[in-house]
């Protein structure tokens, strides 16, 4: 295995070349809203089986209605209480059939008020006896200068299904640890307002399909563990501003596709940076 080498004054120099991959959002898939930067939304399109059980739960920070987009009436929640829902597929057009197996719905969130602070879909519905289960995100989109957190999974809620995610404008978030953990889908990530993001520890994990990810703003990150862990997919990453990073152990581990890794300061690590690109095998050695 290939490991990396350290300049001095604690940066790690460039490795290899490679390439990426592009993502081709499935044609049959509803078209989503377009969110512009000044909104405050969220719209997500969800699949809906022939099967019963097709829950879903969310919340927010600030008082909220949710649309699920089957026909059923708007509902009105308060901040912080947990909306439930449970598809029914005949409930839904035929029109909306994708070829993959399901029918589809547009979930749509917006504040009742001016702002908001959180969403969160992350939740387990409170279906008797519901074990933990994969959610049927499918694509996702939100928009709002007030948000300071976003979760799409949590304790039994893997959101294994989702291929696509867009944040546009700008946002007040300080922590996207484990933000996207378990999106195994997740194909694409667009640029995200990054700039008061501190910690992005998990951030990435376990994305088993992604195979670049953007340009992100983390000069203000300190905390880096384990977040690109278990991409197996992933070939290159950008730049990254890792001045202000104290820990980045794990970082890489296991990123058996990876080919080539930027130039990382290290000179305010503190933490062991053991196993950082522990099994890289694609990973190739500096000169």
């Amino acid at each position: 295995m290939s490991t990396a080498k350290i300049k001095e004054g604690g940066v790690f120099v460039p490795l290899g070349g490679g390439g990426g991959g592009g993502y081709q959002r499935p044609s049959d898939w509803l078209t989503l809203p377009t969110l512009a930067d000044t909104d405050s939304k969220f719209v997500g399109l969800f699949a809906v089986y022939d099967n019963g059980s097709n829950f879903v739960a969310l919340s927010a920070t600030g008082a909220y209605t949710v649309d699920w987009g089957d026909g059923s009436s708007p509902v009105n929640m308060s901040s912080g209480a947990t909306a439930y829902h449970n598809f029914t597929y005949t409930d839904l057009d035929s029109s909306t059939d994708c070829s993959r197996g399901y029918r589809q719905a547009i979930i749509t969130v917006t504040p009742q008020g001016a702002t908001w602070t959180g969403v969160n879909l992350g939740l387990k519905h409170n279906q008797a006896g519901l074990g933990s289960y994969v959610s049927a995100w499918l694509d996702v989109a939100v928009a709002g200068s007030t948000l300071t957190s976003l979760t799409l999974g949590g304790s039994g809620i893997y959101p294994r299904m989702l291929e696509q995610f867009n944040w546009p404008g700008t946002n007040s978030v300080t922590n996207m640890n484990s933000m996207f953990s378990t999106c195994s889908s997740l194909q694409t990530v667009p640029d995200i307002d990054t700039s008061s993001v501190t910690n992005m520890a998990n951030m990435f994990q376990n994305c088993t399909s992604l195979q670049t990810v953007p340009d992100l703003d983390t000069s203000s990150v300190t905390n880096m563990n384990n977040m690109f862990q278990s991409c197996t997919s992933l070939q290159t990453v950008p730049d990254l501003d890792t001045s202000s990073v104290t820990s980045m152990g794990l970082m890489f581990l296991l990123c058996t596709s990876l080919q080539t890794v930027p130039a990382l300061d290290l000179s305010a690590v503190t933490a062991a940076t053991t196993n950082m690109f522990g099994s890289c095998p694609s990973l190739a050695a500096a000169p």
